[in-house]
């Protein structure tokens, strides 16, 4: 099953901020994250990046607290959700 993430309120205080000091590749990946959002989309759009190192940043992100994997029934509320903003 794909990994879904939602950003922290960390995570966006951070992505807002202009002098957090956080790396390019975790600054590409926080603007990634505007609502709930699939690995496989955060990997179509680092695609110049080795996926393993996609994978260890976001594990990173996630240990850091800014981001969060969204589990279980969370996921599919998540995915519902997403598919009803889109029609």
């Amino acid at each position: 099953m794909r990994r879904t993430y939602v950003l922290t309120k960390a995570g966006s205080k951070a992505r807002a901020s202009r002098r957090s000091g956080l790396p390019t590749h975790y600054r590409q990946i926080l603007e990634l994250i505007r609502s709930d959002i699939n690995e496989d989309e955060i990997h179509s759009a680092l695609q110049s990046h080795p996926s393993r190192q996609v994978d260890n940043w976001l594990d990173e992100l996630d240990t850091l607290g800014f981001i969060a994997l969204v589990t279980g029934s969370d996921q599919g509320l998540a995915e519902r959700w997403r598919m009803a903003i889109r029609y």
